[in-house]
């Protein structure tokens, strides 16, 4: 099957920036060599076929950012001929370097899509489907073919940005909170012994920083600081409880001051290591007497 190559050098010469309806028809699978795509599932569901990936249920209302030279189709469901489809093809010189800068800062997941190491960010439009009226107005605007027509299209680009970015993030916190915490927590269990911080588990996660806070709390009742604490405190009790190994060793196990562990057993536990290992440890004659 033959690939559809679109330039926004030819489409947009000196802009950058260039949007349209896909209409009903189903096409060939497409790239856009030099320039991203955002594009939206206007009045009826499908599937976007994207080369790498695989296929991605794509809602009415779900809206896909995807990158430079990444090849990719929309068909419909089985059953429906058709399936509109809303594009704006854009460089990031439409953007602006600044604004670029700033999204990039405030959304790690554009920022690796720009770093490829994302292959979509995809999002649903909010109720009010602020993004879709974005489209229109950008493709309305396209029309009109005004002289001030480019300057109103970088405008509503940046805009279209920022709501499509903060829509994929509440998108994943309302589909993906409870893998999210469970992939956080095999996360933690891994690495316990290993300096762990909010900002390593949100990148292995892929999500912002807060985010993963909020939503880790709103699950567990806790924030991730203090739930290491305790997995690491579980651990220990485990040691101190079925080992022989020396008390001054166990802090060594951690990277992280001896000293901060020994404060965080004892908050957690009431108890001393020392005092800790001589009440429940397997070889304690206190045990014994239980």
């Amino acid at each position: 099957m033959d690939t559809e190559k679109i330039t926004l050098a030819e489409l947009a010469p000196g802009s950058g920036l260039f949007v349209h309806h896909g209409g009903p028809r189903i096409t060939d699978p497409f790239t856009v060599c030099d320039g991203y795509t955002a594009a939206y599932a206007a009045h009826s569901p499908g599937t976007l076929y994207l080369a790498g990936t695989g296929s991605v249920e794509a809602y009415e209302n779900d809206v896909f950012l995807i990158p430079p030279g990444a090849v990719f189709r929309f068909l419909p469901i089985k059953g429906l001929r058709r399936m509109d489809v809303y594009y704006c093809y854009f460089s990031l010189d439409a953007v602006g370097k600044h604004i670029t800068e700033i999204l990039s800062e405030q959304f790690a997941h554009f920022r690796r899509l720009i770093d490829c190491s994302e292959k979509y960010i995809r999002a649903a439009d909010t109720a009010c489907r602020d993004i879709r009226d974005i489209f229109i107005r950008m493709i309305d605007e396209e029309l009109s073919a005004l002289p001030c027509s480019g300057e109103a299209l970088s405008g509503f680009l940046r805009v279209l940005l920022v709501k499509l970015l903060r829509a994929s993030e509440s998108h994943a916190a309302a589909n993906n909170h409870s893998r999210m915490t469970d992939e956080a927590v095999r996360y933690i269990n891994k690495h316990m012994y290993e300096k762990i911080s909010l900002a390593g588990i949100a990148g292995h996660l892929k999500l912002s920083p807060s985010l993963v806070c909020r939503r880790f709390k709103a699950d567990t009742g806790m924030t991730t600081a203090q739930f290491i604490n305790r997995v690491r405190t579980e651990k220990i009790k485990d040691i101190l409880k079925n080992t022989s190994k020396p008390v001054e060793a166990i802090p060594e196990m951690f990277s992280c001051s001896p000293e901060h562990l020994k404060r965080m057993f004892k908050s957690l536990t009431g108890m001393s290591m020392t005092e800790y290992r001589g009440k429940y440890n397997y070889k304690s004659p206190a045990r014994d007497d239980e």
